[in-house]
C-alpha cells in the first residue's frame, strides 16, 4: 500500500532583518563596505552577534531573501556560506541518526 503524502509544513515567518543582522555587518559586507575581513571571518562574527534565541538558519534565510544576486567573488562566497547555514536549522541539527550512540 502506498504511503500517504507527507503534509507540507507551514512556512516559518522570517524574523526582522535588524534582528538577523545585528549592526548591519553582513549588509555592509554585501555592499562592499566591510573589506577588512574575509567572508568566513564575517560569518563567524555575525554568528557570535546573533541573539541566542534566534536560529541562525532563519536569520541566514532572511538576509539572503533581502539581497539581490551576489556580485563579486567575496559576495558570492558570503552568499554560499549563508546558504549552507540556512540548510541546517536547529531542528535538523538536533536530530541524531537512528542507531548511532553519542560519543562520550
Amino acid at each position: 500500500m502506498p504511503q500517504p503524502p507527507v503534509p507540507p509544513t507551514a512556512p516559518v515567518p522570517l524574523p526582522d532583518l535588524e534582528r538577523c543582522d545585528p549592526g548591519g555587518l553582513l549588509r555592509r559586507a554585501f555592499d562592499g563596505r566591510e573589506a577588512a575581513a574575509g567572508p568566513r571571518d564575517l560569518v563567524l562574527v555575525w554568528l557570535l552577534r546573533l541573539p541566542a534565541e534566534l536560529d541562525p538558519a532563519l536569520a541566514a534565510r532572511r538576509i539572503l531573501a533581502s539581497r539581490p544576486a551576489a556580485a563579486g567573488a567575496e559576495a558570492a562566497e558570503l552568499s554560499g556560506l549563508l546558504r549552507e547555514i540556512a540548510d541546517w536549522p536547529r531542528a535538523r541539527l538536533a536530530q541524531r541518526p537512528a542507531g548511532r550512540s553519542r560519543l562520550h
